[in-house]
């Protein structure tokens, strides 16, 4: 439900409070509950902007999943193989909604720092 809601705040991100019942409609929920969870995602945004979301550390998931031998499963995998997991932070398709997003408000980029 969650990616239903940010779809609708994308869709509608210029004229968001024109929209409440508009997306309440579309989403079968009442203008209350479309309030509520956009400012949840307010709230999302902000911290990752603030950088108060920290980035998943993939690295230190593979060290304490190693056991015994030292190694996770693919016993062959190289450093620059490894270093290309760990920066994956989302799948294709929350990235395609992010950029979309950004194109639909008219920003061109996000800077993490």
């Amino acid at each position: 439900m969650n990616k239903k809601y940010e779809n609708s705040f994308a869709t509608y991100c210029n004229e968001i409070s024109d929209n409440w019942d508009r997306i309440a409609e579309e989403l079968g929920v009442d203008v209350e509950d479309v309030k509520k969870n956009y400012r949840l995602f307010e709230e999302d945004i902000d911290a990752i902007e603030d950088d108060r979301v920290p980035l998943p550390s993939y690295l230190d998931d593979e060290v304490a999943d190693a056991g015994a031998h030292g190694k996770k499963g693919g016993e062959g995998k190289g450093r620059a193989e490894q270093e290309q997991r760990k920066r994956i932070v989302w799948i294709e398709e929350e990235h395609s909604i992010v950029i979309g997003t950004l194109n639909i408000c008219g920003w061109t980029s996000i800077t993490l720092t």
